[in-house]
């Protein structure tokens, strides 16, 4: 239900940034781009240091991933719809 609440939020708010954004295209390349590349490098930090976490929390940085990827998702269906609007 979370991954599908997601992908519904992210094309709504894509869309609706999409076209706010429009007249500001090649700013908006290039800050969607430089969020992707945190958002990936974050997924990956937490994925390399999940052993220094104590068992609790691997729960907890499972949802950070989570997190993570939602608003990978985000920015990638941002750049889809400025791209061919």
């Amino acid at each position: 239900m979370w991954l599908v609440s997601t992908f519904f939020f992210s094309f709504v708010l894509s869309h609706l940034l999409s076209d706010i954004f429009f007249s500001y295209r090649e700013h908006l390349y290039h800050f969607t781009y430089f969020l992707i590349s945190i958002g990936l490098v974050g997924i990956i930090y937490c994925e390399l240091n999940i052993d220094k976490f104590p068992l609790s929390s691997k729960k907890t940085v499972f949802e950070t991933q989570g997190k993570f990827l939602g608003f990978e998702f985000l920015f990638i269906m941002i750049l889809l719809f400025v791209m061919n609007h």
